[in-house]
């Protein structure tokens, strides 16, 4: 499925609510969710975060969090409403995420992604991502990272 109609744009404080909305619906509360202060801090602080919202209805698809630094940016989170899933939102934002990073010549895009969670490793490697290691119960007991990479430079 392609992506529906979307505009992507960073995020403004006025997106704030909409985006921890979009939060609690998609990770549960031993993830650390982010919370209405923490979206404010890195809109603030210039963090890149990215917004799909469908170009008729504005209702928000996704969006992905990057934080950068001078030698490489990390996807901090990504989520896409359920309603979205499988029409490639996620893809649209790590695209628009991929090229900002490459824009600010930071040379490597890193994250990581639970092992369980196939789907997404299949996209990120889609995308150029390798697989670097294995982090093991990063996201809690018997709960594995799969941390991966891509480089631009």
């Amino acid at each position: 499925m392609s992506a529906p109609n979307l505009v992507i744009h960073k995020a403004v404080n006025s997106d704030v609510r909409d985006l921890v909305k979009l939060e609690s619906a998609s990770f549960v509360s031993s993830d650390g969710l982010l919370t209405e202060r923490a979206f404010r801090y890195h809109i603030k602080r210039g963090n890149l975060c990215l917004i799909a919202r469908e170009e008729i209805s504005g209702e928000i698809a996704g969006y992905v969090l990057v934080l950068p630094h001078r030698k490489s940016a990390r996807v901090y989170s990504l989520a896409t409403s359920a309603r979205h899933q499988g029409k490639g939102v996620a893809r649209s934002l790590l695209h628009k995420a991929m090229e900002e990073v490459r824009q600010r010549n930071i040379p490597l895009l890193k994250l990581e992604v639970r092992r369980e969670n196939t789907p997404a490793i299949a996209l990120y490697q889609s995308l150029g991502f390798h697989i670097q290691r294995i982090r093991q119960n990063y996201y809690g007991t018997n709960e594995d990272a799969i941390c991966m990479q891509i480089a631009f430079i």
